[in-house]
């Protein structure tokens, strides 16, 4: 769960079941896990906000939320290096495995893994070895097209893997920065598989030693008609004409990066921008309050158009890398047919 304050400038939480409702990370900045109330628990169909909490319920304020379902919560923690993993150490779309063997032949083991492999998504906690070429499982059915990575301690930032950039170019979840130079410590210039992901001996990633660093690995891969994760090029067009994106549904949610420069990364959603063109959006790497009055987007039943006027984000005549999930999935995801409209 991801909550922000819209109407003031305050942090961006992100809570999930692995690490516990109450820890807290931020992608305002490269600060440590910490504790915080902007979830009081998790439930079956949502998550509860604990009442008058100073993070996620002032009276008055306006807020924003986005979540994502993974496969349940992990009861256990793992201990084993090879074979089985720890019995309930790791839930696969809502069942706790009692015997869960990682594919790939891992050489990280997981501490607890939650897996949707149905809508692609995952969630994987783990210890760093500070080993190049390090694969660590990420349950999935298919290789990862997105996924980021954040320590719990160090300060160490937000490792991005987006498969527009390839496996040797990462970008930063909490700069606007530019993509990194290439670099094998991050990847170990090696993609995803339908099993394992690759690391180097970068920090943000794999840091290893006595105290290793426990970080948590969010990784989501293409459903067709649910999310899709991929690249176009502003034209920096005058009139706001920019370009058509293709997804083959309508969006709920974009995040948008410039691949270049010192662009911030943008999202975008349909509940706080419900009439074209949407101008309602937060920046994810900044504490800001909700800006608007700039046409930026236009939602379409099968993609988006970029209507920011020319040097605006995100008509910058560069590449850019964007995430997009469904408003309503055009798949049958649980056997209960499909809702898009």
């Amino acid at each position: 769960v991801w909550q922000k304050q819209t109407s003031n400038s305050d942090k961006h939480f992100w809570t999930d079941c692995i690490r516990g409702a109450g820890n807290c990370f931020r992608t305002d900045n490269a600060d440590d896990e910490f504790a915080a109330d902007a979830v009081e628990s998790f439930t079956s169909d949502g998550w509860k906000i604990a009442s008058g909490s100073a993070n996620a319920n002032q009276n008055g304020e306006a807020y924003a939320a986005w979540a994502w379902k993974a496969g349940g919560t992990p009861t256990a923690t793992n201990t084993q290096s090879s074979g089985a993993m720890t019995a309930n150490s790791v839930s696969v779309d809502g069942v706790l495995q009692s015997a869960y063997t990682p594919s790939g032949s891992p050489t990280i083991y997981p501490k607890k893994m939650s897996v949707g492999t149905k809508q692609g998504f995952s969630m994987v906690q783990y210890d760093g070895n500070n080993t190049s070429g390090a694969t660590l499982p990420h349950g999935l059915s298919k290789a990862p097209d997105f996924f980021v990575t954040k320590a719990d301690y160090d300060s160490r930032e937000w490792q991005v893997y987006h498969q527009g950039l390839g496996n040797q170019q990462p970008i930063r979840l909490n700069t606007d920065q530019a993509a990194q130079s290439a670099n094998a410590a991050y990847f170990n210039n090696t993609s995803p598989t339908a099993s394992v992901v690759t690391f180097g001996t970068g920090g943000d990633a794999n840091q290893g030693g006595e105290t290793p660093l426990t970080y948590i690995m969010y990784a989501w891969h293409d459903v067709p008609g649910l999310q899709k994760f991929g690249t176009f090029t502003g034209n920096a067009d005058s009139g706001g004409n920019g370009p058509f994106v293709e997804l083959g549904f309508r969006p709920a949610v974009i995040w948008f990066k410039a691949t270049t420069g010192t662009q911030p990364w943008n999202v975008y959603d349909s509940e706080r921008g419900k009439i074209n063109p949407i101008d309602e959006g937060l920046l994810i790497n900044t504490p800001g309050t909700e800006f608007t009055g700039t046409a930026r987007v236009d939602y379409l039943s099968n993609g988006f158009k970029v209507r920011a006027p020319s040097g605006g984000n995100p008509n910058v005549a560069t590449t850019y890398i964007y995430c997009a999930w469904a408003e309503a999935p055009s798949v049958d995801l649980f056997g209960g047919g499909a809702n898009a409209r």
